[in-house]
């Protein structure tokens, strides 16, 4: 503010700004200025007011400036932060992508192999009734067979009773013929003593009855 001017005078002027850090702009355009008249107290105190009032607001602004200052600071800071785990997610989310296409081979590959147990599941099912159908046979046949040697038993046992009723009949026979005076001449024939072979009924008999027997004695009838 500038004082003890007198009215009606003529006054040219250059202005020049400069900051806290004494940093200084370049001079404005003259300007020329005539007093109009002379400033009240009242209107020097208003003035001076508002210059109190500008620098208030100018120390406040001030104040605000370094704070967003600070902030601008902190928020580049939270950003780089920020770009940080931005990468870190990235890589991450390429990581996740690798192993999702790992997984879905693997997946695939199983699908595959399901596929193929199944397969197998019903070949083997397929081989387990045709087991069980080969098995239900051969039941059938051991059945079968146990009946046939069963009746194999019976047959020899009454094939033994009668070898042993014609061992009875072959010794009484032998003893007959040896009563009669039959002579035995070893393992090739018989010869009967006294009788014609015409008409010997007792040797037509043995040889119709008994010549089985005989053989199994190891004697061969004539």
């Amino acid at each position: 503010m500038i004082t003890g001017l007198t009215a009606g005078s003529s006054h040219t002027y250059a202005f020049r700004a400069v900051d806290h850090a004494g940093n200084r702009s370049d001079w404005s355009a003259v300007a020329t200025v005539t007093v109009a008249s002379a400033v009240s107290p009242e209107e020097v105190k208003r003035i001076q007011q508002d210059l109190a009032d500008n620098q208030t607001a100018l120390k406040d602004n001030t104040a605000k400036l370094t704070q967003a200052q600070k902030d601008i600071a902190a928020n580049q800071q939270a950003q780089a932060a920020t770009s940080k785990e931005l990468e870190s997610a990235k890589a991450d989310i390429e990581a996740n992508q690798s192993a999702i296409g790992t997984a879905n081979a693997t997946l695939k590959d199983n699908t595959s192999k399901i596929a193929q147990a199944q397969k197998d599941i019903q070949a083997n099912k397929t081989g387990l009734d045709a087991a069980s159908k080969t098995l239900a046979q051969a039941k059938t046949d051991l059945s079968q067979a146990q009946k046939d040697i069963a009746q194999t038993k019976t047959d020899l046992t009454t094939a033994n009773g009668e070898i042993s009723k014609a061992k009875e009949s072959a010794a009484q026979a032998y003893a007959e013929a040896h009563s009669k005076n039959h002579t035995f001449r070893g393992p090739v024939s018989w010869q009967i003593q006294g009788f014609q072979e015409a008409n010997c009924s007792q040797a037509c008999f043995f040889r119709e009855h008994h010549c089985r027997l005989f053989h199994l004695l190891h004697i061969i009838c004539p």
